[in-house]
């Protein structure tokens, strides 16, 4: 005697188990890979605000007349009463170690910065 259809029904059991399987982990890699994209763009955004942060004081150091432009991939917003220039995206935020430094919102795009009289301005261009 041939047992041809509970054979088949094992079969299709095991396959659905495997695909459950494997559903299960398309959903687990998936949410890996955005906790990973989270991740890259919020230390994306960190170095871009320490970078800002190095330019601040650079053009601070240099001396009265100091002129640079740079560009932004970011808005930014500089607290002088805090030190602190925080990152609209991600809300992250680095310390500047000066005070003397205009509180301007800084939309993304060309920024100038120019060291008047030893106070740091920054407008866009």
């Amino acid at each position: 005697m041939k047992q041809r259809g509970q054979a088949s029904m094992e079969m299709l059991f095991v396959i659905g188990m495997l695909f459950f399987i494997f559903l299960f982990l398309l959903g687990f890699i998936f949410t890996k890979s955005k906790d990973i994209q989270t991740s890259e763009r919020i230390v994306d955004t960190k170095n871009e605000c320490v970078t800002f942060s190095n330019v601040i004081m650079a053009v601070f150091l240099s001396g009265n007349g100091t002129y640079l432009e740079r560009s932004l991939a970011y808005n930014m917003t500089f607290r002088p009463s805090q030190r602190l220039l925080s990152v609209d995206n991600d809300f992250v935020t680095c310390a500047v170690p000066i005070n003397q430094v205009s509180d301007t919102p800084l939309v993304k795009g060309v920024v100038a910065i120019e060291n008047k009289n030893s106070m740091v301005v920054m407008k866009n261009v």
